[in-house]
């Protein structure tokens, strides 16, 4: 164990920052959308049966068919233009 802290102790630092950071981002982001959206829908009973109507279909959809569906979509790597790159990659197989 110790040896694979020497060896891999920094980059283990940086990728559990960087997972931390993606993390609060993302949290933070969550929060400034489902917030207000949350205060509004409690003010008008129609719009919040929709919106509640909507949310529940949505979570029939198991979690791991949506994983499977979106990476085409996003991709999975680093790349800044997923869509591009999800379809370049997809064309070459």
């Amino acid at each position: 164990m110790m040896h694979f802290l020497s060896v891999y102790g920094m980059q283990l630092l940086f990728k559990t920052w960087q997972h931390i950071y993606i993390s609060a981002i993302s949290l933070g982001l969550g929060i400034l959308v489902a917030v207000p959206i949350g205060v509004l829908l409690t003010r008008t009973k129609r719009i919040a049966n929709i919106v509640i109507s909507i949310a529940s279909m949505l979570q029939t959809i198991p979690a791991l068919a949506l994983l499977a569906f979106m990476i085409p979509i996003f991709g999975s790597g680093h790349c800044r233009l997923s869509w591009r790159c999800s379809s370049i990659r997809c064309c070459q197989f």
